[in-house]
């Protein structure tokens, strides 16, 4: 048998076995608890037992909701953890989750986990930003916590590495020199740059935004990606797409001919223009006749080689579209015609000069 005490004061002989259950706990039922032994034949009884202090509340107490990390911005690849407790003994309680509603319970998936007391979003990504909320329950019938206060919970999208070739060139030689450069999109922040080559890290001191390859080795062959880290938050950055030399094509036939053909196009547009400058100027001449050294100056004959009739405006048209007119300018020579001789006084022979 055995004695309960509350307070130090002797319970109700119903409660003389081995265990004291307190069916519906009421604030009274607050106190320290303490038992004795009693033997069942003769009159002798044990020493007290150890105190246990029982505190009953009116209601349950409201759990406190907390992240992990508690401070800075949390972004996409982090790790976060919230904690739910119920007073300072969280021992004997189930805690619930709940995210932008009070009504469904959240349950483990593939990026999150719950142990005990704790919620954890593994690799966190954006859409797992959201109001959350928790309580806690225990015992049959269970007996349910008051919902924890709200917490908001925002995530935001890690900056993007981007890597770039530092050329125009989209064919270029087997023998160049390739130069890659690691940049961060949006960001002003200054960085260092982590390099991978198919994968594995690069170690390179200083850790630059250049990367240089030379051919050989399989250099144009291999896959190449970069990051950014830095010490402030975020301290890195999303790894950037890979970039593999050969996707570009390797040649230099082909670069040899575009720089040819560039060169004699070029070439042609000059003469072409500095052509037609000419013919226009030369379409303009006007040719009148006039003396010089006893030689008279006619305008040449013109060939029009439309093979047409048009008249003199129509032909300075054509010319402005750099239409070829050719003119044969005659070489004039002075001819000259001995005339039979006149009877004079003076018996002069007379000349005429002429074509």
């Amino acid at each position: 048998m055995h004695k309960w005490y509350r307070d130090g004061q002797e319970l109700p002989v119903g409660t003389a076995g081995d265990t004291y259950e307190i069916l519906s706990a009421v604030q009274s039922g607050s106190g320290t608890y303490t038992c004795k032994g009693q033997h069942k034949e003769r009159v002798l009884y044990t020493g007290s037992s150890n105190v246990v202090t029982l505190k009953v509340n009116g209601e349950a107490p409201k759990p406190l909701l907390t992240p992990d990390p508690t401070s800075g911005e949390i972004f996409t690849g982090d790790t976060v953890t919230l904690s739910c407790r119920v007073g300072t003994d969280p021992a004997g309680w189930e805690y619930l989750w709940y995210k932008e509603t009070q009504g469904a319970a959240l349950t483990s998936t593939d990026s999150s986990s719950t142990d005990e007391s704790c919620y954890t979003i593994h690799s966190a990504a954006v859409s797992h930003g959201g109001e959350y909320w928790c309580r806690a329950r225990r015992g049959k019938p269970a007996l349910y916590t008051p919902y924890s206060d709200s917490l908001q919970l925002s995530i935001t999208a890690r900056p993007q590495a981007v890597l770039t070739l530092e050329t125009a060139w989209t064919e270029i030689f087997r023998s160049d020199s390739l130069t890659l450069r690691c940049q961060v999109e949006g960001s002003s922040a200054e960085w260092n740059y982590t390099w991978y080559r198919d994968g594995r890290h690069l170690p390179l001191d200083p850790s630059g935004d250049r990367l240089t390859l030379s051919s050989g080795n399989d250099s144009y062959s291999s896959e190449y990606k970069c990051r950014g880290n830095r010490t402030g938050q975020p301290s890195y950055t999303e790894i950037s797409e890979g970039f593999r030399a050969n996707n570009i094509g390797l040649s230099g036939l082909k670069r040899k001919v575009l720089v040819s053909v560039a060169s004699s196009v070029l070439l042609g547009l000059i003469l072409t223009v500095l052509g037609c400058v000419c013919l226009r100027k030369k379409r303009k001449l006007a040719y009148k006749m006039t003396p010089q050294n006893d030689m008279f100056l006619s305008k040449p004959p013109t060939e029009n080689l439309y093979g047409d009739d048009s008249n003199e405006e129509q032909s300075t048209e054509a010319n402005a579209a750099c239409s070829i007119e050719l003119y044969s300018i005659l070489d004039l020579k002075t001819k000259t015609e001995v005339l039979p001789p006149k009877q004079n006084p003076e018996d002069l022979t007379s000349f005429k000069a002429g074509q």
